[in-house]
């Protein structure tokens, strides 16, 4: 009896010491496409990839002492299934830990994609967006998309 109660405290105490990361994101991406776009005048294509500036989302992490990893998900209400985005890390930010990986292009989907990975805590890691798949046989509309990332 005296090892279950043991083994109880024990796993007691390592509860209240593992704590979650938190993740907090600020900036957003819109861009507007008219004819002004168009790449040489009337009945010409639009660019086929839209990027936008380095820094558009700023992310940090807090609230970690060891090793994690940011994902990011796309859910969209009006998508084309031309379209593709992708997202990626233009920064290191600042802090007690390190970052890598994510500094190439990572195509975001319904599904959770891995960008980058790091430990400790981490403010200010700029990430740029691109999405491409723009041509002449893209209805004109509305497209909304919304990432969701998420710290590990």
């Amino acid at each position: 009896m005296k090892l279950i109660i043991r083994q109880a405290i024990a796993l007691a105490t390592l509860a209240r010491m593992v704590t979650a990361a938190d993740l907090t994101s600020s900036g957003d991406w819109v861009e507007s496409l008219n004819a002004t776009n168009l790449i040489s005048g009337a009945g010409t294509d639009l660019p086929s990839t839209l990027e936008s500036i380095s820094g558009v989302t700023i992310l940090s992490v807090s609230n970690e002492t060891g090793a994690w990893r940011v994902t990011a998900r796309r859910s969209s209400s009006n998508w084309d299934n031309h379209l593709t985005l992708y997202v990626r890390r233009t920064s290191a930010g600042i802090g007690t830990g390190g970052v890598s990986g994510g500094d190439g292009y990572v195509e975001v989907t319904g599904s959770d994609s891995e960008i980058f990975t790091g430990s400790d805590a981490r403010s200010s890691i700029s990430v740029q967006y691109k999405l491409t798949g723009f041509a002449h046989n893209l209805s004109p509309s509305t497209y909304l998309s919304s990432l969701t990332f998420t710290v590990q």
